[in-house]
Formats: C-alpha cells, sequence, structure tokens
C-alpha cells in the first residue's frame, strides 16, 4: 500500500523522472532526485494544497509525459535520460508561454524538496544562520 495522498504511482514516477531530468547525475551535489525518495516530499507538499492547484500540478504532469509524443513518439517517461533533459531545456525555452509556465511550476517544488534536504544542504556548503 502506497502513502501517497495526492499523487498515483505513476504521477510518483512520473515526478521521479522530471527531477531526475532536471537534477541529472553527476552535478553538484551529485544526488539523484528519486534516491532522495523525493516524490513523497513533493506528494506530502501538495497534499496541503487547494484541490484546484493540486488538479492543475497534476494536468502539467500529464502535459509533460504525453507532450513528446507529438515530436518523439514516446511518453515522458519512454524517453532516454539525454532526451527527457533536452525536452524540458526546449520547454522552458520555448515561444509558448504555456510550456515556460509548466517548466517554471515543476521546477520550482522540485527544486524546492531537493535542496530542503539536509544531505543536499551540506553537500553544497549551505548552513542555517541558527545551526551555527
Amino acid at each position: 500500500m502506497s502513502s501517497l495522498r495526492v499523487f498515483s504511482i505513476k504521477e510518483a514516477e512520473l515526478i521521479n523522472a522530471i527531477g531526475n531530468a532536471m537534477i541529472p547525475e553527476g552535478g553538484t551535489p551529485s544526488y539523484k532526485f528519486e534516491d532522495l525518495v523525493l516524490d513523497f516530499e513533493v506528494d506530502r507538499f501538495f497534499s496541503h494544497a487547494h484541490r484546484d492547484i493540486r488538479r492543475v500540478i497534476k494536468l502539467f504532469l500529464k502535459l509533460v509525459e504525453y507532450g513528446p509524443l507529438f515530436t518523439k513518439f514516446k511518453k515522458f517517461s519512454a524517453l532516454p535520460e539525454k532526451e527527457r533533459e533536452e525536452f524540458l531545456e526546449k520547454w522552458e525555452k520555448s515561444k509558448v508561454p504555456l510550456k515556460r509556465q509548466i517548466i517554471i511550476a515543476l521546477k520550482g517544488f522540485i527544486m524546492l524538496t531537493y535542496y530542503n534536504r539536509k544531505i543536499v544542504q551540506e553537500k553544497i556548503g549551505f548552513k542555517f544562520k541558527c545551526d551555527e
């Protein structure tokens, strides 16, 4: 039994795929999004959001999942890692405002949950003043 409250297992897997593409392995810090089990953090974050916001985020996830069908003939989750990164970068720089807004929204909560992890903060040398 899953402890997800907002997202389905498929949506959580998609969040991991998007997170891994936005934070590729080998960077600084070198933790993969999915290795930190952040799909549950994202789920918890949105469990407190208004239902309309949850609906919009779910719609954004669907648009990202099915967006590549028109050019790559594959869903986002079926693309190789490099093609996922390229797809998200393309949407982030798109002339279509909706595509840019989708990436801004997804990137916001993915980065928020990733950099909120203590091990990530330690790896990049971030310290709260109250921790000193």
